[in-house]
């Protein structure tokens, strides 16, 4: 309980905007680090923000995939990932795992909406899990 506690208290550090879920063909921590790493420099490049995800790889009943929270923050434009359609992305990451359309679905989130998303996020069926992260913004800052 005490990891869990540790970070769920993590996870409220950070202004999340996104919540996404995302398919892959194979479960393992180092495949799912090297291709959220590619799909998380694509958004920052294209979007020129910088992004920081934090999750956990699953392997249930649903196959293995990713949970996932996101934020991307510029401070040279202000900019961030709540300025940005993530169906683009969806799409993007379908083409990445070479998947169908329905491999990805990301949806913008809210204050409101962090706290149901930590708890189905570590709930019973996603464990065990193993955590996941990306992003140099999430060691550099406390961003709330």
């Amino acid at each position: 309980m005490t990891e869990t506690v540790g970070t769920i208290d993590f996870i409220n550090r950070y202004p999340w905007q996104w919540w996404a879920t995302l398919n892959l063909s194979s479960a393992t921590r180092n495949r799912a680090t090297e291709l959220l790493k590619q799909f998380a420099r694509k958004i920052g490049k294209a979007e020129r923000v910088q992004v920081g995800c934090l999750g956990v790889v699953v392997d249930n009943d649903h196959g293995p995939h990713l949970h996932l929270f996101m934020f991307g923050y510029s401070g040279k434009t202000g900019r961030t990932l709540a300025h940005v359609r993530p169906q683009i992305w969806e799409k993007e990451w379908c083409d990445l795992v070479r998947q169908t359309a329905s491999a990805a679905k990301i949806i913008p989130l809210s204050i409101a909406d962090i706290p149901d998303r930590i708890r189905y996020c570590f709930a019973g069926r996603n464990l065990p899990h193993e955590l996941i992260y990306y992003g140099k913004i999430l060691q550099k800052r406390e961003m709330v």
